[in-house]
């Protein structure tokens, strides 16, 4: 029975696909058993359609979090973005903005939000387009002192603590939020990079701080600015079992292999956390599901663009079709 709802899940993801080019790289004659998709039929049906590899198919990962910096979840087989947007329902991500004061009394302007400082500001590329400057910050003690990550910056302390900057902008795609992270925690903001959404340029980070030539970055972040929540959102992997997820879904040149690939290479990604992990085995929690299939389907409406969901965490001990997420999904 699991083969066939996995050679149904597949068939219904390539299948969807639309007509592009051939492949740019080779599928390999006998797949790797740890990503064997020829037992489920996948290897032999893209070998013999080479276009209909998942492209023009989002798959949204419903899971711990995807890793977009993961080498094989960095683009898709005809060359586009493989992971399009990461977006954190579970509320680990969550860093409140608080409204940031101009402190002048000392040698240097400084913005203060609380007891965070930041000096540097002025020399910023952008400008606040209606006054105001608002703050938060990823505290390793807060945020990750039982995660499974908890030094997020890898360079032996568990106790760094990095500022978040944002204000509303104008651009030439209009109003936006660009915002600002001291990645090296030194509270000079004037050396960081400008970003906005990861939805709309699909920009990442990795803080600071560790020795770059012998310790590696151990997560990559992506953020969201909802100002009318004055929330930062910001996304993390620190589960590896939505990326080893995604890599099987969606997986293209898997750890630089060349013609390793998951099910639907051609396939972009969108990830949903919604697994906590703070929490004893990155479970979920109340309403994280619920609000992860309300944005892909909202999504795919937006965008007019078929999603497939996958979402391996349990539901619990009761009958089959009666837990609350399946009448959820049942009424939607």
């Amino acid at each position: 029975m699991k083969r066939n709802i996995v050679f149904l899940a597949a068939s219904a993801i390539l299948g969807l696909s639309t007509a592009c080019p051939a492949q740019n790289a080779p599928l390999p004659e006998d797949p790797w058993n740890f990503l064997d998709t020829k037992t489920i039929g996948a290897h032999d049906f893209i070998k013999a359609h080479p276009a209909w590899d998942g492209r023009g198919v989002v798959i949204i990962i419903c899971d711990s979090g995807v890793d977009s910096g993961v080498r094989g979840l960095e683009k898709t087989s005809d060359g586009k973005a493989k992971v399009i947007d990461a977006r954190d329902f579970s509320g680990q991500g969550d860093i409140h903005l608080k409204k940031a004061e101009i402190d002048s009394t000392g040698f240097e302007k400084t913005l203060k939000s609380g007891d965070l400082r930041l000096t540097g500001y002025e020399q910023l590329p952008y400008k606040t387009q209606d006054g105001t400057w608002w703050m938060g910050v990823i505290d390793e003690q807060d945020q990750f002192k039982n995660a499974s990550v908890k030094d997020i910056n890898n360079n032996g302390s568990e106790h760094d603590r990095f500022a978040i900057l944002t204000f509303p902008v104008k651009s030439d795609s209009g109003d936006q939020w660009v915002y600002f992270v001291d990645e090296d925690a030194d509270g000079n903001i004037q050396d960081e990079k400008p970003r906005f959404n990861f939805s709309e340029n699909r920009e990442t980070f990795s803080l600071r701080g560790r020795d770059a030539d012998k310790d590696k970055a151990l997560l990559t972040f992506a953020v969201t600015i909802l100002p009318e929540d004055k929330t930062a959102s910001v996304h993390y992997c620190d589960n590896s079992h939505g990326t080893h997820c995604a890599g099987i879904a969606a997986g293209f040149q898997v750890h630089g292999e060349p013609t390793q690939h998951g099910i639907a290479p051609g396939a972009q990604v969108i990830s949903c956390k919604i697994g906590n992990g703070t929490l004893a085995g990155g479970c979920s929690t109340t309403g994280a599901m619920e609000s992860a299939y309300d944005f892909g389907v909202q999504w795919a409406k937006d965008n007019k663009t078929p999603v497939v969901f996958s979402m391996s965490y349990g539901i619990g001990s009761e009958w089959e079709g009666h837990s609350d997420i399946e009448g959820y999904l049942n009424g939607i």
